[in-house]
């Protein structure tokens, strides 16, 4: 009897130990995390900023066109207009998936500026090369909380200038080659199958007559074999807000097995010239529910009450693509 009591005290002992040990542990859990929301928290213009938690996607199953893609317009540019690395690579430690950008040929170089205005001779920003923007997203851009997650590398082109195509499939084949994804997408490619991949998408409303460029004389690699969408065309639209808001309404529905009544990629623009608003709007929840848009770029770079609504969006879910059918749940409850 006197035996068992020792080992029954033992087993106490142990079990007692056991307990401390895991309660130091999620101490220590708790004050990694801490830390770890200390570090997303970065100076902005004399301000506090947080970024949102975004993770990897946990729902790959469904084709492209079935998500709403957390998207930021001009991703190189701050708030003065002036483009350079450190804000691109805010953008993608944020969580932004879709990367757009503005590219110039300069000194006969590929290269990331900013304009307002439609001329493609009129640069508002110092250039930074493409070369440069390139290194930054296959180092950074899959070292993210949600790094596994597809990229979309959206350029509007504006040169008309043949070189500029040889000047990008140059860069984009030393730099990016191990991440780009060697196929089309379309709206359709289930998500999982561009996962961890560069996905190269051009505006074809800059470039209408790429059709007709031919890859020639110094040229290694054909561009047009790298492009994997065009937006601006009929299965991925483009068009902006306030045209898309003059449309007719299509209401977004949700159908069987996690689908819903979307038919195309759709993406909104932002107007230039006098068309241009420097800021965000407040139509995000409308275009979603009302006219079933999935790419909806925001101005990261105005940290205004409309990014943080959209923002929240994607913070709510921790993914930078969300179904639209929990968008369509969501929006159900808040536009109730």
């Amino acid at each position: 009897m006197p035996d068992f009591k020792r080992i029954l005290f033992l087993i106490v002992i142990i079990l007692c130990f056991y307990v401390i040990y895991k309660l130091v542990q999620r101490r220590q859990s708790i004050i990694k995390d801490h830390e770890n929301d200390n570090k997303e928290q970065e100076p902005f213009e004399g301000k506090v900023e947080i970024r949102p938690r975004i993770k990897n996607s946990g729902n790959l199953r469904l084709p492209l066109k079935e998500y709403v893609i957390m998207s930021s317009w001009n991703s190189a540019s701050n708030t003065e207009g002036i483009v350079s690395l450190s804000t691109l690579g805010n953008n993608l430690k944020r969580g932004y998936r879709f990367i757009d950008l503005e590219i110039y040929l300069v000194d006969n170089q590929a290269q990331v500026s900013f304009s307002s205005v439609k001329p493609y001779d009129v640069m508002e920003s110092e250039p930074i090369l493409f070369l440069d923007v390139c290194k930054l997203i296959v180092k950074d851009g899959f070292a993210t909380n949600n790094g596994d997650d597809p990229l979309l590398l959206h350029l509007r082109i504006k040169s008309k200038s043949p070189l500029i195509f040889e000047e990008l499939a140059s860069i984009l084949q030393i730099e990016c080659n191990t991440r780009l994804y060697k196929s089309k997408v379309s709206g359709e490619t289930i998500l999982s199958d561009i996962k961890n991949r560069l996905v190269i998408v051009v505006d074809r409303n800059y470039v209408p007559d790429i059709d007709n460029y031919k890859c020639s004389g110094k040229c290694r690699k054909d561009f047009k074999k790298m492009i994997n969408m065009y937006s601006g065309v009929p299965n991925f639209e483009s068009m902006k807000f306030v045209q898309k808001l003059d449309q007719p309404t299509r209401p977004l529905q949700k159908t069987e097995d996690s689908r819903t009544n979307v038919e195309k990629m759709q993406m909104i623009t932002h107007g230039l010239g006098e068309l241009n608003i420097e800021k965000n709007g407040p139509e995000f929840y409308t275009l979603v529910k009302n006219y079933k848009v999935q790419v909806f770029p925001h101005k990261v770079y105005y940290k205004d009450e409309y990014l943080s609504v959209y923002e929240d969006f994607f913070k709510k879910y921790h993914r930078a693509f969300v179904p639209m059918t929990i968008a369509f749940d969501f929006l159900e409850e808040e536009l109730d």
